[in-house]
């Protein structure tokens, strides 16, 4: 014979199975997409990263943030800002020559807004190396 039915139980039940789906949608979700938003860096936070870093004197951070910048932003407009501030902290780390590299591939590709930092850059570059007619 048939044992009566318990009501209360399967109401039981059904709490929790939404106590449950609820703790996955507000708890485990945005877990799981908390690395994606972490990747997904804005080119303005990834700019400002890049230039808090310079400020602080941190260069080989501005060096690793700028790489990091031309690699996921390439049609940025804040591309060449990138590039100087990149190449600024190479010549501030002695490596100039990798400046200079960097320097003169801006200078072929960007706008006039930005050559007067790039010829002071390169013209300091020239000074150090005793190239004053080039300076």
């Amino acid at each position: 014979m048939l044992k009566e039915f318990n009501f209360t139980m399967c109401y039981k039940i059904k709490a929790i199975a939404k106590l449950i789906f609820c703790l996955g949608i507000f708890v485990f979700i945005p877990y799981l997409y908390a690395n994606e938003l972490k990747e997904n860096v804005a080119p303005v936070s990834l700019f400002s990263q890049i230039k808090s870093s310079y400020n602080a004197g941190f260069y080989p951070d501005v060096i690793k943030k700028g790489t990091e910048f031309q690699n996921k932003f390439p049609q940025s407009v804040l591309v060449p800002e990138v590039l100087i501030y990149k190449a600024e902290s190479l010549y501030l780390l002695d490596e100039k020559e990798q400046a200079k590299k960097i320097l003169l591939k801006t200078k072929k590709s960007s706008g006039s807004i930005i050559l007067g930092k790039i010829n002071y850059w390169l013209a300091r570059i020239e000074a150090d190396s005793a190239n004053y007619l080039e300076a």
